[in-house]
């Protein structure tokens, strides 16, 4: 049992995901089929106004992916698969009728942070120790599941390109100043001021995001209109060739700017093919070789 559940007299309900025996709260392939579980019953549950997504783990909201099970995908098939299904329950979970709020509490990093983007809002203790960020670059790779898409559509095309190539995280303080976080406050307020947004965006009605239809989108797009090919060389002239993950690096740059070019849908597309082809390559098995001799 990954996820416990409750729900207060103002049908605010409060998930809690906590791992059995793990340090850190990470998405195998059975965690995110039990969040898929969890969206279904939050979906259908007429009790349920509103959903705070939280951590049992004190210094962790999730770390990311199991990188394990990232490196048992040995065909182009087998990665697409897992992509469209981590794909599939994130557009699920923002297309939950009740209004979802993900307060971190810790550390939230590459798919941890992609769950949180595709909920309606998130909260994040104001605490310059914790770090938020998409850092699959690192290990020759690119966000999976969604990141490269959603990231630069809240944040803008310099941010995300700036933090999806380079993998560099951020703070909660700077997630709120770039857009990313609603709210980043003290721990001790975390939980009632996550509920206190959810009953907020449950009153209000209109949580759910369009993500082509934000007006930074539309702008940046049409800056880029005419020149995407020079826009996308002038960012991958900022790679070191010599790097060992340049070719993810060049990758992400490719991905966030065809991307924001495309919709939402389209732009998925595109980062769910580069990351088949990244996963598959001796960058990515070389570098997530040397993870686990760390």
């Amino acid at each position: 049992m990954y996820f416990a559940t409750t729900v207060d007299d103002k049908g605010i309900a409060t998930a809690v995901l906590d791992l059995p025996g793990e340090k850190v709260n990470k998405l195998s392939d059975s965690v995110w089929k039990a969040l898929d579980e969890e969206v279904a019953g939050w979906s259908a549950d007429a009790a349920i106004r509103a959903v705070v997504l939280t951590s049992g783990k004190p210094k962790i909201f999730i770390a990311g992916a199991d990188i394990a099970e990232l490196g048992q995908l040995t065909t182009a098939e087998a990665a697409q698969a897992n992509l469209g299904q981590a794909h599939d329950i994130l557009n699920r979970l923002e297309a939950c009728p009740k209004p979802v709020v993900a307060a971190v509490n810790g550390h939230t990093l590459g798919g941890g942070l992609e769950v949180a983007l595709s909920c309606h809002a998130i909260v994040a203790v104001d605490d310059d120790g914790i770090q938020m960020g998409l850092p699959e670059v690192k290990l020759g790779l690119i966000p999976g599941a969604g990141g490269t898409q959603r990231f630069p559509r809240l944040a803008g095309m310099d941010e995300g390109l700036h933090r999806v190539r380079t993998g560099e995280p951020f703070t909660p303080r700077h997630g709120a100043d770039i857009g990313v976080v609603a709210r980043a406050v003290p721990r001790e307020k975390l939980i009632e001021e996550a509920r206190a947004l959810a009953a907020e965006l449950a009153e209000r009605g209109d949580f759910r995001r369009s993500w082509d239809a934000l007006p930074r989108v539309a702008a940046e797009k049409a800056a880029l209109s005419g020149r995407l090919d020079d826009a996308v060389a002038r960012a991958q002239s900022e790679v070191d060739p010599a790097a060992p993950n340049a070719r993810a690096q060049a990758t992400a740059c490719d991905v966030v700017l065809r991307g924001l070019c495309a919709d939402f849908t389209e732009g998925c597309r595109i980062e769910r093919d580069a990351f088949s082809k990244l996963v598959l390559g001796e960058d990515a098995k070389q570098l997530i070789q040397a993870f686990f001799k760390r």
